[in-house]
C-alpha cells in the first residue's frame, strides 16, 4: 500500500472522527435542551418550554431533533391555551415530507388537528369532516403497510438504512419516546370513531371501539349507548373506566350522566335501579351538589318506604355535609320523622333550629305549624 493511500485513509478517520464528535456533541446539546423543555411542560412553565423548542428547531437541522422539537412546540402551544399557534405547529411538521423518515411524530400530529377539530378549535364543515376521514383511512393504510415492511421487510438496503439510523441515534434518549406502529394505529383508529360519533353515525362509531376494547375506546363507546337510548349500558361502562381515569373527564361525565338517568329512573318508581346510581354518586363525590341531591333523593325514598332509621342516616349526612342545597328540606325531613314516631321533644327541637336557622325560608310557615303541632302534642300527651 503506497504512502499516499494510507494518508489519505488517515485523513478520512481523522475527518470521520472530528465529524463524528462534532456531531454527537450537537446532537447532545440538542437532547438536553428538549428534555429540559419536557420537563418545563411538566410542571407549567410553558413559555419556558416554548423558548427553549425555538432555539432547537432554528439551531439543529438534525431530522431526529427537528420532528420531536415542533411536535412538541405545538403540543405545548395547545396544552397553554394558544390554539392557532398549535395549528400552524402541527402543520410545519406534516408539510415537511423529509421528517416524516425520523419516526412517526408528523403522524402524532394529524391526530392532534383531528382532535382539535373535534373539540371546535377548527371551523367545522361536512365537506372538512370527509376530508379529514379520508386522511385518517390514508394514515391507518399506511401505518399498516410500514408495520409489515419493518416486519418483513429483510432486504440489504432496509436493514442497512435501520442500522445506519440506529448509528445516528446512537447514544440520544429523549424524555418523549415515538409511539409503536401498533399504538399509533390504535390512536388512528380511534380518533376515526369519534369523528363517526360526531357526526351521530353510531354504527361504524361501536364497531370501531367494540374491536379495539382499550379504556378510551370504551369511553367512545358508552357515549354511544348513552346516545342511543341504552343508558344503563353505557352507565355501567363509564362506572368501570373510572378507575382508569387520570384527568377527572370519565368521572365528571359519569357523574353528570348517571344522575340524570337516576332522576328519571327515581320518577318512574324504578327505585332500585336509581338508588343504586345515586350511591355511586355519593361514592364518588361526597361534598358536590349532585352527591347533596343523591343524598336527599335515598333519604326520601326510605322515608315513604317506612324506613325512618335509614332516612335519618342520610339525612344527618346532607346536614354535616359543606353543601346547604337541600339542608332545609332535610332538616323538616328529619323533624317529621321524630314527630311521627312520637318523639315530639326532639321534633319541637328541630322545628325551633329550623325557625332559627332560616328565618327569611319559604318553608318557614310549614316549620312554625308543626312547632305548634308538636307544642300541642306535649302539652296534652306530655
Amino acid at each position: 500500500m503506497n504512502k499516499a493511500l494510507i494518508l489519505f485513509l488517515i485523513f478520512i478517520f481523522i475527518f470521520v472522527g472530528i465529524y463524528g464528535t462534532y456531531y454527537f456533541l450537537k446532537l447532545q446539546k440538542a437532547e438536553d435542551s428538549i428534555n429540559e423543555s419536557i420537563l418545563n411542560i411538566k410542571e407549567g412553565d410553558y413559555d419556558d418550554a416554548l423558548n427553549e423548542l425555538k432555539g432547537v428547531i432554528s439551531n439543529y437541522d438534525f431530522k431526529i431533533v427537528k420532528a420531536p422539537a415542533i411536535y412538541l412546540l405545538a403540543d405545548t402551544y395547545e396544552k397553554s391555551g394558544k390554539y392557532i399557534s398549535a395549528i400552524e405547529a402541527h402543520q410545519m411538521l406534516i408539510s415537511d415530507k423529509r421528517l416524516s423518515e425520523a419516526g412517526n411524530w408528523y403522524i402524532r400530529s394529524i391526530i392532534s388537528l383531528s382532535k382539535l377539530y373535534r373539540k371546535g378549535v377548527i371551523e367545522t364543515s361536512k365537506q372538512k369532516t370527509e376530508t379529514l376521514k379520508n386522511y385518517l383511512n390514508l394514515m391507518i393504510e399506511r401505518v399498516k403497510e410500514e408495520r409489515t415492511k419493518n416486519t418483513f421487510n429483510n432486504s440489504v438496503e432496509y436493514n442497512f438504512k435501520r442500522l445506519f439510523n440506529s448509528f445516528l441515534k446512537l447514544n440520544y434518549d429523549l424524555a418523549i419516546k415515538d409511539v409503536s406502529y401498533d399504538e399509533l394505529l390504535i390512536e388512528l383508529e380511534t380518533e376515526l370513531g369519534f369523528i363517526y360519533l360526531q357526526e351521530k353515525k353510531y354504527g361504524k362509531a361501536e364497531d370501531i371501539f367494540i374491536r379495539l376494547n382499550t379504556p378510551i375506546s370504551k369511553y367512545g363507546l358508552a357515549q354511544v349507548y348513552l346516545e342511543t337510548d341504552e343508558e344503563m349500558k353505557g352507565i355501567k361502562l363509564l362506572w368501570e373506566l373510572i378507575k382508569y381515569d387520570t384527568t377527572g373527564k370519565i368521572r365528571s361525565y359519569y357523574i353528570g350522566k348517571s344522575f340524570e338517568y337516576a332522576e328519571n329512573k327515581y320518577r318512574e318508581k324504578k327505585f332500585a335501579e336509581a338508588i343504586g346510581i345515586f350511591k355511586n354518586i355519593i361514592e364518588l363525590t361526597e361534598n358536590s351538589e349532585y352527591a347533596e341531591l343523591s343524598l336527599y333523593y335515598i333519604a326520601t325514598y326510605y322515608y315513604n318506604k317506612n324506613n325512618p332509621a335509614v332516612s335519618m342516616k342520610y339525612l344527618n349526612r346532607i346536614l354535616l355535609n359543606s353543601v346547604k342545597s337541600k339542608d332545609e328540606k332535610a332538616q323538616l325531613l328529619k323533624g317529621y320523622i321524630y314527630y311521627d314516631r312520637r318523639e315530639f321533644i326532639k321534633a319541637l327541637k328541630v322545628f325551633r333550629d329550623f325557625i332559627k336557622k332560616y328565618p327569611y325560608s319559604g318553608h318557614l310557615r310549614t316549620a312554625q305549624e308543626w312547632k305548634s303541632m308538636c307544642e300541642r302534642n306535649i302539652k296534652y300527651l306530655g
